[in-house]
């Protein structure tokens, strides 16, 4: 499984006196190609006009889809919303420890006499490293200015993934027979990462409530024919309403992407009225088991 690790951010707060201060979200995506056509993907960087607070994870979903037709799409990483002034550090470990996801942005703000007129614009510098033993295996970067509630949707032939990488940094890799049954079965399939980076206006909240889920058959045993016999977990983000009734979900971490949507349809229909109007954390187990054929 992935344990996040939560990294500190810095801020420099004089050289943005006359602007509201920025915070900055990612996520990550993982894409499947279904077919051998890659021009969809090899220059896919377009911005979506939302700082991305009330978007659910279906709607970033469709909004790749609609980009790169017969694919597979799912939500695997949120990292965030983490002050956006001067650099940021996330990082989640694998429980072996030897393997980890290291995001690291750097914000630049030009001086003034080297722009010619105007404000300077601040620019954003992404990279986004898979480390084996504290060394880089592979690194993917982002660069671009820094726009205040957009989301900069950014994938193409550079954010390919080996199948081996793929399945190394973000499966469990306690279940070596789902792992040998999932590699044949997309074996053919070309996996990419799309990273979503929003800029939005930073707002004081409350801390996040740490919830339990209640009891679910729906989720005692999820049939997967393409995963067989599985275990991962899932963390999400959840907004409640009013009355405790879950109107919002964000997927912080999966490691079972293809039941992830099912999962998240039971916990919609959940409620927390202890958390009324208020932010919290579910993280729980997630199984599957082979479909037995009907006679």
């Amino acid at each position: 499984m992935l344990i996040g690790i939560p990294a500190g951010a810095t801020a420099d707060t004089d050289e943005r006196s006359d602007s509201a201060p920025l915070a900055v979200e990612v996520r990550v995506f993982e894409i499947r190609r279904l077919n051998s056509d890659f021009s969809p993907i090899e220059d896919l960087s377009f911005l979506v006009d939302s700082d991305g607070a009330a978007v659910q994870v279906s709607e970033w979903l469709a909004t790749l889809a609609r980009r790169v037709p017969d694919a597979y799409f799912a939500q695997l990483l949120t990292f965030g919303p983490t002050p956006a002034e001067s650099e940021a550090e996330w990082q989640v470990t694998r429980r072996d420890s030897r393997r980890a996801i290291r995001l690291r942005m750097d914000f630049s703000r030009p001086e003034p006499h080297l722009t010619g007129s105007g404000a300077p614009e601040p620019r954003f510098r992404l990279d986004f490293d898979l480390l084996r033993m504290g060394t880089t295996a592979q690194r993917i970067r982002v660069e671009g200015p820094v726009e205040a509630d957009m989301t900069r949707m950014a994938s193409g032939r550079d954010f390919e993934l080996p199948l081996s990488r793929y399945l190394s940094w973000f499966r469990d890799p306690g279940d070596l027979e789902a792992r040998g049954e999932l590699y044949e079965k997309i074996r053919d399939r070309n996996i990419y990462l799309a990273l979503g980076i929003t800029f939005r206006k930073a707002e004081p909240r409350a801390l996040p409530v740490r919830l339990r889920p209640p009891p679910d058959p729906q989720l005692a045993e999820l049939r997967s024919p393409l995963l067989g016999n599985a275990e991962g977990i899932l963390r999400l983000r959840v907004h409640l309403d009013e009355v405790g009734a879950v109107n919002h979900t964000e997927v912080l971490e999966t490691t079972l992407p293809e039941v992830t949507p099912r999962v998240l349809g039971v916990v919609l229909g959940w409620r927390f009225p202890q958390a009324a109007g208020r932010e919290g954390r579910l993280f729980f187990p997630v199984r599957t088991v082979v479909p037995v054929p009907s006679n």
